[in-house]
C-alpha cells in the first residue's frame, strides 16, 4: 500500500443525542453517508453473555485453586504488564491455562453461554437500523449469534453471517442489499479464534475484504475494549494505507 502523512484528528466528544440525530440524518433522502458497527463483547452481556472480563475472572479463580502458588507466580510472571485488576487485558492468555489440557473444552463451556442468550432490546433496535436503513455492516469479535437472532426475530430480515474468513469474498460494501455481520474472529461453531496466537494479526482475507467496508462507512464502536491487537492493528493501520 502507499503511505500517506495524517493529520493528527482529535476526539471530539457528542451526546448520545447528537449520535442518533447525525444517525437520522445519514437515513435522509439523497445522504451520501453510511454507518456501520464495530461490536466487543461488552455488547452482549446485558443478553446474557459474560463479558471478557467476567470469563477471566473465573478461570483465574480456577487456575489459582488447581495450580501451586510457586506454578502460579511463574505462570503470571511470563505475562507482560500482569494485573489481576485488569484481568480482561490478560483474557487469552488466561483461556489458554485455564483449558490447556483441552481447548475443545474452553470453546463448550462458552458455547453453552451463546445457546442460552436472548438478544438484548439493544440488540433489537441495532437489528431494525440494519434492516430498514442504508446502514447494513457489523465487524464483530463476538462469536455469539445474537445480531442475527435479533434480525431474525424481525422475520423481514435476511442477514448475510459471514462467520469465517473463507466467506470475506462475499462482502459487497459498495451497495450492500441486506444486513451483512461479520465475525472477524469466526463464529463459534467454526473454531473459533481465542488465543494469542490466533489473533496476534487479522487473516490477510479480512484485511483485504474490510478496507472498502471501512472506506464506505462510519463505524460506530459499541463494548469494544480495544485489547484485540489483530483488529487495532489494523484499525490503526488502515488509515494511512490506500
Amino acid at each position: 500500500c502507499r503511505r500517506l502523512v495524517m493529520e493528527k484528528i482529535e476526539a471530539k466528544k457528542i451526546t448520545q443525542s447528537q449520535l442518533l440525530l447525525a444517525v437520522l440524518d445519514a437515513n435522509k433522502k439523497g445522504s451520501s453517508v453510511r454507518y456501520g458497527f464495530i461490536l466487543g463483547a461488552g455488547a452482549s452481556v446485558a443478553s446474557g453473555i459474560p463479558s471478557g472480563y467476567k470469563l477471566a475472572s473465573k478461570w483465574y479463580e480456577e487456575i489459582k485453586e488447581s495450580i501451586g502458588e510457586d506454578e502460579l507466580k511463574n505462570w503470571t510472571g511470563t505475562i507482560d504488564g500482569f494485573d489481576e485488576d485488569n484481568i480482561a487485558a490478560s483474557y487469552t492468555k488466561v483461556f489458554k491455562k485455564r483449558f490447556e489440557v483441552d481447548y475443545h473444552l474452553g470453546y463448550q463451556e462458552l458455547q453453552r453461554h451463546m445457546d442460552s442468550a436472548k438478544p438484548s432490546i439493544g440488540y433489537s433496535f441495532l437489528a431494525q437500523v440494519l434492516d430498514s436503513t442504508a446502514n447494513k455492516f457489523v465487524i464483530t469479535t463476538n462469536f455469539d449469534t445474537m445480531t442475527e437472532d435479533a434480525l431474525f426475530e424481525l422475520g423481514n430480515a435476511k442477514p448475510l453471517v459471514l462467520g469465517h474468513e473463507v466467506l470475506s469474498k462475499f462482502i459487497n460494501a459498495v451497495s450492500p442489499t441486506r444486513p451483512t455481520v461479520i465475525k472477524i474472529h469466526r463464529d463459534f461453531l467454526f473454531d473459533p479464534y481465542n488465543t494469542d496466537e490466533t489473533i496476534k494479526e487479522l487473516d490477510a482475507q479480512w484485511q483485504e475484504s474490510l478496507k472498502p467496508v471501512l472506506t464506505e462507512n462510519a463505524m460506530i464502536v459499541l463494548g469494544y475494549g480495544g485489547n484485540d491487537e489483530s483488529l487495532m492493528n489494523y484499525l490503526k493501520n488502515i488509515g494511512s494505507c490506500i
